[in-house]
């Protein structure tokens, strides 16, 4: 029984780590989708209100957004147009 015991305890020091990890880039995940999604409903709004596309993402401050929502994985976030459509994308400046 001791022997099972500290198998456990071993385990559980162990995978606790990566469980905290998994549960940090889920977290940061579900915030990249969750901003996403606010800063696409801005660029939607700001081309139904003024017919064209949005130049950049501070035009969304402060009429569209109360402010720049701060990506999760230590970027800043822009857009990608097309004649498809937009894209926003977390990305690094470094």
């Amino acid at each position: 029984m001791k022997a099972f015991v500290f198998v456990v305890f071993i385990l559980v020091i162990f995978l606790e780590p990566m469980i905290e990890f998994d549960t940090l880039e889920e977290a940061k995940k579900d915030k990249f989708e969750l901003d996403t999604l606010i800063i696409m409903d801005a660029i939607a709004l700001y081309m139904t209100t003024n017919g064209t596309g949005v130049p950049s993402l501070s035009d969304l401050v402060p009429q569209y957004l109360a402010k720049m929502p701060e990506c999760p994985y230590h970027g800043e976030y822009r857009i990608i147009t097309s004649k498809s459509g937009f894209e926003v994308l977390c990305e690094s400046s470094e």
